[in-house]
């Protein structure tokens, strides 16, 4: 189907809730560093893929073009 495997593509960063909790401010408290993005992405993706015609699936934004070969 033209997808790459074997991969861990991470959209949410390295430090997308504050980081590990250290005694303080509970890390899910703390304000989200960079938005994550919405899983209707990949199924917008795999659809196209499949040959349907589609522009969105639920909350989709786009496209996750790191997936297709």
């Amino acid at each position: 189907m033209g997808f790459k495997h074997g991969q861990y593509i991470n959209n949410a960063g390295a430090n997308p809730q504050g980081g590990p909790w250290d005694g303080g401010q509970e890390p899910w408290q703390k304000d989200i560093q960079k938005e994550d993005a919405p899983l209707g992405n990949i199924y917008v993706t795999m659809l196209r893929q499949l040959g349907v015609e589609i522009n969105r699936f639920g909350g989709s934004s786009g496209t996750v073009d790191q997936l297709i070969t």
